[in-house]
């Protein structure tokens, strides 16, 4: 008779360590540093005709507001030139996040970038702006140009679709960041009267000053309705807040957060609030699942007709291995 050998236990060490440092790919990473830079491209594009009027001296808000520990660059550098240069360097720095070019210093410029407009006027900015900012710090230590980066491609071509393992503290970060804005929103607004009582969403609705459509008069009037929104919007928000770190619930967590973001984002005039927020959600993907997509792109890849296209997807080939695992180096 064979008797097996008992499992070691598992304690808090452990399982803390597995968590915070237990090498994962760096397929969700990377991807993610892509979508990231989109989105702040896209922001800074957005923010760039009104630069000047946000944030010089001669506009809404001529003087820098009072800094204390909460230091910003352009209470140092106040010119319009300046408020300029910051603009043109978060451009400059999303298309590197997205290329993955000089990753880190990318990051490092976006994150400098985003406290200098942000600590110069926060009265024009919202919670996802913040996410945006605390992010890009993250993002610096985090290995998001380890792959599918030209950072990558300049070590060597075979190593574009190489994933290489490493530890995902930082992503942890920017997972817990992302838990704790829906936790504290939903501490936030379970202590007010209104969203127990059933009826914010509803009273949102009919801000004018905030709204994007017109909201038909028997969504912002009918009680049930009301209810079923500020109610739904409360689970939604706690699911994502605690039930998101449960994997099996994890795609129905999200779907419903991406649900509620769109309905925001129809709604309710905030910026990019909604666009940072859905997109953070991707760096919960499982890494084994964000692995298997990528093989799916590069394969469809191989198969387009564009040559720069081709290219791309056969960094790394040796030959005779073309129509192998699209993923092996």
């Amino acid at each position: 008779m064979t008797v097996e050998p008992a499992k070691p236990r598992v304690g808090p060490a452990d399982l803390w360590n597995r968590f915070w440092f237990e090498p994962v790919s760096t397929a969700t990473i990377a991807v993610y540093r892509i979508a990231y830079g989109i989105v702040l491209l896209a922001w800074s594009v957005a923010i760039a005709p009104n630069a000047l009027a946000f944030f010089s001296r001669q506009g809404i808000l001529p003087n820098h507001p009072p800094t204390g520990a909460r230091w910003g660059p352009l209470s140092w550098f106040g010119s319009d030139t300046a408020v300029i240069v910051f603009v043109a360097l978060l451009m400059v720095a999303a298309v590197c996040i997205v290329a993955g070019f000089r990753t880190k210093i990318a990051c490092a410029v976006a994150f400098v970038g985003l406290i200098a407009l942000t600590r110069r006027n926060p009265f024009v900015f919202n919670s996802g702006d913040a996410l945006l900012r605390n992010i890009s710090l993250f993002m610096l230590a985090a290995p998001c140009g380890a792959a599918l980066s030209v950072d990558a491609w300049r070590r060597g071509r075979d190593r574009f679709w190489n994933l290489p393992k490493r530890a995902p503290w930082a992503q942890r970060l920017i997972q817990i960041q992302v838990s704790m804005v829906y936790l504290f929103t939903f501490w936030a607004k379970v202590r007010g009267t209104r969203w127990t009582g059933g009826t914010a969403v509803a009273e949102s609705m009919r801000v004018g000053d905030i709204a994007r459509i017109h909201i038909p008069y028997v969504l912002t009037n009918s009680l049930l309705v009301a209810n079923l929104m500020t109610y739904g919007t409360l689970v939604v928000e706690a699911s994502l807040a605690i039930l998101i770190w449960n994997r099996r619930l994890r795609p129905y967590v999200i779907a419903a957060g991406i649900a509620l973001h769109l309905f925001i984002e129809v709604t309710f005039a905030l910026g990019f609030f909604s666009t940072v927020m859905i997109t953070s959600y991707i760096t919960f993907t499982p890494e084994d699942a964000m692995e298997r997509r990528l093989a799916g792109v590069r394969a469809r890849l191989r198969r387009s007709g564009s040559r720069a296209a081709k290219r791309i997807a056969e960094a790394g080939d040796r030959p005779g291995t073309a129509r192998l695992d699209p993923l092996a180096p």
